[in-house]
């Protein structure tokens, strides 16, 4: 196997975004399902008609700034350096300078839960909703968005699909110059309870049967088979 010889002109040159993973192709920025869609892009260029190309990427951090050799390998004859930059494409440069308006919590979230905000977030893209940043911390994952409305509806839609607590508060941040008017941050809590369906909770005392929960906890006691509705913070 012997290596590309490259002419000057040529440049086998990868450039990521750490943020949105979209990477740089003839002048625009095109969504990256993974790294290896990137790199191959570029190797095509060249060896169109490759029947068989493999990547070698060394393990590495997806942070602006970090930057890296690999190489391919084209129909086990070629060898082609690859340098891998991960930076910040326009769309996200300007979406990063953006303040948040709104913070989206949610504890004790499912895999299902994340990956139903990941979807709402990549439609939300299109419409000039962002996410600025994501922040793991204990019992779960706080988004700060650019769109206090969205933050809410997001939450709203979470509710509706899996059920649990819902809590949005209001922080007063500025005054808007131009209005004179208060400028509000707000922040939506999701919780998933700890409790399901079947299991049998603690309410005034007495013990009652999870039969199901949405806005409310709908209940049954153990006792005398009475139904009830309850708010989440009034369970042990």
């Amino acid at each position: 196997m012997e290596p590309v010889k490259l002419k000057k002109s040529e440049k086998y040159d990868v450039k990521i975004c750490a943020n949105c993973f979209r990477h740089e192709f003839k002048g625009k920025w095109i969504e990256t399902p993974v790294i290896d869609e990137a790199v191959y892009d570029m190797i095509e260029q060249r060896f169109k008609n490759a029947k068989k190309v493999e990547l070698f990427i060394p393990e590495h951090k997806k942070n602006p700034g970090v930057f890296f050799e690999a190489e391919a390998t084209v129909d086990n004859k070629f060898i082609v350096p690859v340098k891998i930059e991960y930076t910040i494409c326009k769309y996200c440069s300007k979406m990063l300078g953006q303040a948040f308006n709104g913070i989206l919590q949610l504890r004790n979230p499912t895999q299902e839960i994340k990956q139903f905000v990941k979807e709402e977030l990549k439609k939300a893209f299109s419409k000039g909703f962002h996410c600025i940043k994501e922040d793991e911390v204990q019992n779960g994952v706080d988004y700060m968005m650019t769109d206090a409305q969205f933050t809410r509806n997001l939450g709203k839609k979470l509710q509706n699909v899996f059920g649990g607590e819902l809590v949005e508060t209001a922080k007063l941040v500025s005054r808007s110059k131009q209005t004179s008017k208060d400028l509000y941050r707000i922040t939506v809590l999701f919780r998933l309870p700890k409790f399901k369906k079947g299991d049998i909770v603690n309410y005034k005392g007495r013990e009652f049967k999870v039969i199901n929960f949405s806005k409310k906890v709908y209940v049954e006691d153990v006792e005398t088979k009475k139904k009830e509705q309850i708010n989440y913070k009034d369970i042990r």
